[in-house]
């Protein structure tokens, strides 16, 4: 099956067994999980547009962002200068560069735009032997992404800057196997931070629980139910302040809207 057939799969009957249980996802899976997880908000588009998203982000309350850059290396520094300066130092900003830049591109990025607020830089390279070189010459920590697959924990810990794990559980194919690298990840001092692609709220739900087994809250990256024109969900998420309590909520048949779904053989 795809990975993201599985992770529904997963997902399906983990919520089955959680509502026999009279639980939620999160408490069925750890005995003491977060109550509420932090949000960060995503950032993209247009100078114009991603300013006008971080004004409307920061006035509701979020307090982390994840700003994509790697496609142009000028226009990623002004856009970067624009974010840090209308962040004001309200809030931490993060890059996803999606393995975009060679390794003087990184260095030269860094020294113009600034480390102020930088808090890491998410797959800077397409060869990780880069990285290390990197966080020597700027400091700034590297988080794993697409890099992850294929690679076991002794390769990830034997890069020096490697400080976080990006876990896309839709990607990874595997809730169980999400919860291994948490775990993982908790034990060797690398921050685990759960992230989405596009699921529906319903997915966004499972991540959020999945985001409140992490021993330190880190700000997930779950900030995709906005590009949705319809919400699965007949009672949509809440989020307040860029927080999410996941506490209380749970997901039955009843709480889905399947005029919304195709049925398929």
């Amino acid at each position: 099956l795809f990975p993201s057939v599985r992770f529904g799969c997963e997902m399906a009957i983990l919520h089955y067994l959680a509502n026999q249980k009279h639980t939620t996802l999160a408490k069925l899976l750890s005995d003491a999980p977060h109550e509420s997880i932090r949000l960060s908000g995503l950032l993209q588009g247009t100078n114009e547009e991603v300013l006008v998203e971080l004004r409307k982000l920061l006035d509701q309350g979020y307090r982390s962002f994840k700003l994509k850059v790697g496609l142009n290396l000028q226009d990623d520094i002004e856009k970067t200068q624009a974010v840090i300066k209308m962040i004001n130092g309200q809030a931490l900003l993060h890059l996803d560069v999606n393995q975009g830049w060679s390794l003087n591109h990184a260095i030269q990025f860094v020294e113009e735009a600034g480390l102020a607020f930088i808090e890491y830089v998410e797959e800077p390279f397409q060869d990780i032997n880069m990285i290390e070189e990197f966080v020597m010459r700027t400091t700034v920590p590297v988080a794993l992404d697409e890099s992850l697959t294929g690679m076991n924990f002794n390769e990830i810990k034997s890069i020096d800057g490697v400080d976080l794990l990006i876990l896309k559980p839709t990607i990874i194919g595997s809730i169980e196997k999400t919860v291994k690298y948490i775990k993982e990840g908790t034990r060797l001092a690398i921050s685990p931070v759960v992230s989405s692609l596009f699921e529906s709220s319903l997915g966004i739900l499972t991540l959020a629980n999945l985001a409140g087994l992490t021993a330190h809250i880190n700000y997930a990256g779950l900030d995709t139910v906005k590009w949705f024109k319809e919400d699965l969900l007949i009672n949509p998420l809440k989020f307040d302040h860029g927080r999410m309590d996941i506490s209380k909520r749970t997901v039955q048949s009843k709480d889905i809207n399947f005029k919304l779904l195709t049925k398929i053989s």
